[in-house]
């Protein structure tokens, strides 16, 4: 069987999708060289991933986290894509896709014990009303002690004004902290678009 090669003028715009490479019939030694670009690759690997943390410890029940959001910032961090934007904790993709989101928060203990101490990821698909999608629960016994709990999930937005997200935290006496660090993610999200949908 004859090699065939395909030019970059052969591959118009957005032709090459996950779904063609998949393909039993197509094969690399088909390809010329440099013939895939970027603009003819689309949906292709990680096109958007971001971290925010809170870089302010805070004592209680909060619901939503509206406050000391930050971009990840120091130490070899990198942003892939446009990013995030939140306004007062509510934050917004920056495009539509399926996207997994993580939140991860560190708490101490406030001189009693917390039975529970919770994080939940909420939704939004009308830019009003949330539901919780995601959360997960630890607990705290006796004074100066730390706990971690992180849950997440995979959304399919598919529309940037109505589809949104944002966090709370509660425990059992409304007394545990959330810890943080304006150069190390200690309570953070992070947000990764895995592809489309």
């Amino acid at each position: 069987m004859s090699k065939t090669t395909i030019p970059t003028a052969g591959l118009a715009d957005a032709a090459v999708t996950t779904a063609k490479i998949t393909d039993a019939n197509i094969t690399t030694d088909k390809i010329a060289d440099d013939a895939v670009t970027a603009a003819k690759a689309t949906g292709l690997g990680i096109s958007e991933a971001d971290t925010w943390r809170i870089n302010t410890n805070f004592q209680g029940n909060t619901t939503p986290i509206t406050a000391n959001w930050e971009r990840d910032d120091a130490y070899q961090n990198i942003n892939v894509g446009t990013g995030m934007t939140q306004s007062s904790g509510i934050f917004t993709f920056p495009g539509t896709g399926v996207w997994q989101v993580t939140l991860n928060l560190q708490f101490s203990s406030a001189a009693a014990d917390n039975n529970y101490i919770l994080g939940n990821i909420e939704l939004t698909t009308n830019n009003s009303a949330y539901n919780t999608v995601a959360l997960a629960y630890a607990s705290i016994k006796n004074n100066a002690t730390y706990q971690m709990m992180s849950c997440k999930k995979i959304l399919d937005i598919t529309n940037v004004t109505n589809h949104k997200v944002r966090f709370n935290t509660s425990s059992q006496d409304d007394n545990a902290y959330v810890q943080t660090n304006t150069n190390q993610n200690f309570s953070y999200a992070m947000f990764i678009r895995l592809g489309d949908t």
